[in-house]
């Protein structure tokens, strides 16, 4: 049976074959079966643990608010939910709710990964890549980000592309980079369309093209928080009256 703390600060999730008599984390009293471990009430425990944590999962919450994120994530994590171990590893690689472990952040990215979650497949390969808690391995990078990137992972598409635009962990391929830069921005994910507006802008595997950078970079200058480069990028079109701007030193 499982049971859930109804303390409103308390975030605790449990299983016990004796009903409670007080909440193993806070001591609270009041405690609520909700219901046997079959496999709906499971998954719905699980998935209420992920969403109370991301409703706390900030930089701006309090440390107590951060720790408590952190406890619904391993809760889920715990019972195998694969979102559940991707945010645990959040927590131990940022240090968000409890210490910095690298090599606890590679572990849980590591079982989200096998359990299907692309996420963490991603942040494996990142880890892969920059020798965060496991020895540095660039091939095994560029092999994690392909596995996510073909499960539809924007940022691992992304991440792919830039391995292949500087050939790390794979043969150096612009056309290739442009493919998963492409590939991503399709989907409106911002650091993808970057990339891709600097590939049409330079040429880079792809024939150049200004006004499509201009597109790109426009749709990047009127997004909620507006891209930097792209900003950059306009003005310096603006400065040399290119992309089918006229001339215009104010602009």
């Amino acid at each position: 049976m499982f049971y859930e703390c109804l303390n409103p600060e308390c975030f605790c999730v449990f299983q016990s074959r004796l009903i409670p008599s007080k909440c193993p984390e806070c001591g609270g009293t009041v405690l609520q079966s909700i219901g046997e471990s079959s496999a709906p009430q499971s998954e719905y425990t699980r998935k209420a643990l992920v969403e109370r944590g991301l409703s706390l999962f900030s930089s701006e919450t309090s440390r107590e608010e951060r720790h408590q994120a952190y406890r619904c994530f391993r809760e889920a994590a715990e019972m195998a939910d694969p979102d559940g171990m991707f945010y645990l590893g959040l927590c131990f690689e940022f240090g968000y709710g409890i210490e910095a472990d690298f090599q606890q952040a590679v572990r849980y990215y590591q079982m989200a990964s096998e359990a299907g979650n692309h996420a963490g497949t991603c942040s494996l390969a990142y880890c892969y890549l920059n020798g965060i808690g496991v020895e540095e391995d660039p091939v095994r990078a560029a092999e994690l980000y392909r596995k996510a990137a073909e499960g539809g992972n924007l940022r691992a598409q992304t991440n792919l592309g830039v391995s292949y635009s500087k050939g790390i962990g794979v043969p150096y391929s612009p056309r290739k980079a442009f493919f998963w830069y492409y590939l991503a921005s399709g989907f409106g994910y911002a650091p993808a369309m970057l990339r891709l507006a600097v590939c049409y802008k330079n040429g880079f595997g792809v024939k150049k093209n200004l006004k499509e950078a201009l597109r790109l970079y426009r749709i990047l200058e009127n997004m909620p928080e507006p891209e930097p480069e792209a900003l950059v990028a306009i003005g310096s079109f603006y400065e040399a009256g290119e992309a089918g701007l006229a001339q215009d030193g104010e602009k």
